[in-house]
């Protein structure tokens, strides 16, 4: 169901309980108890589909508001990716950090920071990965 079908639907169940609660307060002293009773279950089975829909509704906003921060947090970083045959350096404020790893990053957008492996090289333990040093 999409945001704006479930806001409608959510809408609706809250108008016809409404509609429902208005029923009832001009309802004549004349009708029966069982027609008071199936007015009042309608109006518990509207206002139950409502809060069901609202919560529904609460719950995409939750997620979209993670992948909007998720997209918005790999955006910065590809801003301050640059890339350095053979791998990735991130610049910040304090100038570069890494290495990372070039396949990790190309195949997964995954920041792996390359670790010292043998005197002049680099391994990822990720993908296991060995780079040499660049001078």
């Amino acid at each position: 169901m999409t945001d704006l079908t479930m806001i409608s639907s959510t809408l609706s169940g809250i108008k016809t309980a409404v509609d429902i609660a208005k029923y009832l307060i001009d309802i004549n002293s004349s009708l029966k108890n069982a027609e008071m009773n199936i007015k009042l279950s309608d109006l518990m089975t509207a206002l139950a589909d409502a809060k069901i829909n609202i919560a529904n509704i609460q719950t995409i906003i939750i997620e979209k508001d993670e992948k909007i921060n998720e997209l918005e947090k790999a955006l910065e970083i590809k801003g301050n990716l640059r890339y350095e045959a053979p791998y990735y350096w991130l610049d910040n404020a304090n100038g570069k950090e890494g290495p990372y790893c070039q396949r990790c990053y190309d195949k997964e957008k995954a920041l792996i920071r390359l670790q010292v492996y043998l005197s002049g090289s680099w391994v990822c333990c990720s993908c296991k990965n060995i780079y040499h040093y660049r001078k």
